[in-house]
């Protein structure tokens, strides 16, 4: 079986340092600040520990604040799901002066996307790559070691008509 991320490394959620900051904004909203640090190694060799200490706050602009968010299904009945806008953020990696981070972050999961000079990493819960139930492990990885395979699955993704995806009565039929 072929491997979808050559290099990665599993972090116990333990070994994610965090501390968190409330500072009130001018327009009365509160921002979350967050302070992450842990460490990662992208190869196999065990001199290559990389640090990261990353400088969260919340990102208010990515939701308007009458965004819902509502499933649809399959007979065509809708169901809202609660967005807590406080739990997505926006931040950089601390010491490094180009990099941006994008991180969602609740009671039980944690998933960022980190650029910097150097590379790009994610971090993801590992419940979404194993048969495993989720434990509070993450995946933590380098975009550029995610195995490009040459058949239509890629890491668990199969190819289908869009068609499928939608409920029949809401489906745009040619004329």
């Amino acid at each position: 079986e072929e491997k979808c991320v050559l290099y990665f490394s599993v972090l116990p959620h333990a070994n994610l340092q965090t501390h968190s900051v409330r500072r009130r904004d001018v327009q009365t909203q509160t921002h979350v600040e967050r302070h992450l640090s842990f460490t990662h190694c992208d190869s196999p060799f065990l001199t290559c520990a990389r640090h990261f200490r990353l400088y969260l706050r919340t990102n208010t602009e990515l939701f308007t604040e009458d965004f819902r968010a509502v499933f649809m299904d399959e007979d065509g009945q809708e169901d809202s799901y609660e967005v807590n806008r406080q739990n997505f953020f926006n931040g950089h990696v601390i010491g490094e002066e180009n990099s941006r981070v994008q991180a969602h972050i609740d009671d039980n999961n944690f998933s960022a996307h980190i650029l910097t000079d150097k590379a790009e990493y994610n971090i993801e819960p590992l419940w979404r790559f194993t048969a495993a139930p989720p434990d509070g492990h993450l995946l933590v990885y380098r975009s550029e070691d995610i195995s490009r395979l040459v058949s239509p699955k890629v890491c668990g993704y199969v190819k289908t008509d869009y068609n499928d995806l939608l409920p029949e009565s809401v489906r745009i039929r040619p004329p």
